[in-house]
């Protein structure tokens, strides 16, 4: 992964069965950032289970959006069947995730005008929870992955 895409509060998983076998896989919010590696601890349902340890960047994986995580994360299904959160009275946004030449695009909607206006790719969770903060000022809530 590259460390300047995380911040903390991030999720994202581990895929160091090198040296940490039992972590291989699993879940991990992002606590802290170093120059060459972050803070993690192993969450499940949502809750740290009780240790933190450094972890280094290259060993750190990201989540792949579906539809299924979105929905986990505040996301309604919209008009168009593709998942859609408000961020401001008015507004939301929403992400392709089917199959099609436009998927993963995230689009700025105007809710009361139902007009769509492309704004960004994001394939992966953590690319999300940082967009959704940069709109809003808020974490984007996740519920039990």
């Amino acid at each position: 992964m590259k460390e300047n895409e995380l911040r903390i509060g991030n999720l994202v998983k581990s895929n160091n069965i090198l040296y940490r076998k039992d972590e291989f896989g699993k879940l991990m919010s992002v606590l802290g950032i170093n120059d060459e590696s972050a803070t993690v601890t192993v969450i499940e349902d949502c809750n740290p289970i009780g240790y933190t340890f450094g972890q280094f960047f290259k060993y750190l994986e990201p989540i792949e959006l579906t539809e299924d995580i979105l929905l986990k994360c505040g996301f309604t299904e919209n008009e168009n069947g593709e998942p859609q959160i408000d961020t401001f009275e008015g507004m939301a946004l929403s992400i392709s995730i089917k199959e099609t030449p436009y998927k993963y695009t995230v689009w700025h909607v105007n809710t009361t005008e139902c007009k769509y206006y492309m704004f960004a790719e994001c394939k992966y969770l953590h690319q999300v929870q940082n967009l959704y903060f940069a709109i809003t000022g808020n974490e984007l809530s996740v519920k039990k992955l």
